[in-house]
């Protein structure tokens, strides 16, 4: 889980997991008003659990989508950012 709880932590970006190729269970991403980008995720292809992307207001909401898309699996992705932003 990636989570800024109550919104006091300020992720601002998760590039740190640039090496990160396959989650073997669920994925979180919530709550965390500064994250803008999943850029850092870019190498992941693969979750085995279910994939939740919500209430990240700076984060495109493509963003979610497209790890979706890479990951093979379903993504419950509301409550992020404007959809104009995305291309």
């Amino acid at each position: 889980m990636i989570s800024g709880g109550d919104f006091e932590t300020n992720l601002l970006e998760v590039d740190a997991l640039g090496k990160l190729t396959s989650i073997g269970g669920y994925l979180e991403i919530i709550d965390n008003r500064s994250l803008a980008s999943l850029r850092g995720m870019a190498a992941v292809t693969r979750v085995g659990g279910y994939l939740n992307v919500q209430n990240n207001p700076a984060l495109p909401n493509c963003d979610g989508l497209q790890l979706a898309v890479r990951a093979g699996k379903a993504c419950d992705c509301s409550g992020n950012g404007d959809p104009q932003q995305c291309p």
